[in-house]
């Protein structure tokens, strides 16, 4: 009954650890060389995204209620849509954080090869987890929505202090010539 407690328990792990015996440390989605960081794991994939999920997260014993980071891609989501586009995406997602009352605490920009990916967000996920309950945990879950000129889209949800090594997962993507 350990035994079979144990492989319950770490399956995630193991499932991660057996992906990259057989495919190393990086996949191809779209026209998009994508890392997958030791421990992580391709939870979710079809023709137009995949979800990557931390398998090893930091485990907080403080009471509050926390999530395990995860990062879902879209290589095809948008045509083209300029800087110009961008810059009016970004426009957007800052007057519907000030409309919803979302506290937006993140925004970066990021450069690579021929492409800028930019990063919002903030507080949505939590305040959404939160709305109308009442006595709910506390939590400093955050929700990041990244768009690139080229037509590439990533989401990010995970605690504060997963975001810089989401950032570094993000500037690691390279686009295939």
């Amino acid at each position: 009954m350990a035994c079979g407690y144990f492989a319950f328990t770490t399956r995630y792990r193991i499932e991660a650890t057996i992906w990259h015996l057989r495919h190393g440390y990086s996949t191809r989605m779209g026209n998009f060389d994508v890392p997958v960081p030791k421990h992580w794991l391709i939870y979710s994939e079809d023709s137009l995204a995949f979800t990557l999920v931390n398998t090893a997260p930091t485990w907080h014993r403080d009471g509050n209620f926390h999530t395990v980071a995860a990062i879902t891609l879209f290589p095809f989501s948008n045509r083209p849509i300029s800087a110009e586009g961008t810059a009016r995406w970004l426009l957007f997602k800052r007057q519907q954080a000030e409309r919803e009352g979302v506290t937006l605490v993140e925004e970066k920009r990021f450069t690579f090869d021929d492409d800028t990916l930019v990063c919002v967000g903030g507080s949505e996920m939590r305040d959404v987890i939160l709305r109308g309950v009442a006595r709910a945990p506390k939590t400093d879950i955050i929700s990041l929505e990244c768009k690139s000129e080229n037509g590439l889209t990533i989401l990010f949800q995970g605690e504060p202090t997963d975001v810089d090594a989401f950032y570094s997962w993000v500037s690691q993507i390279r686009r295939q010539k």
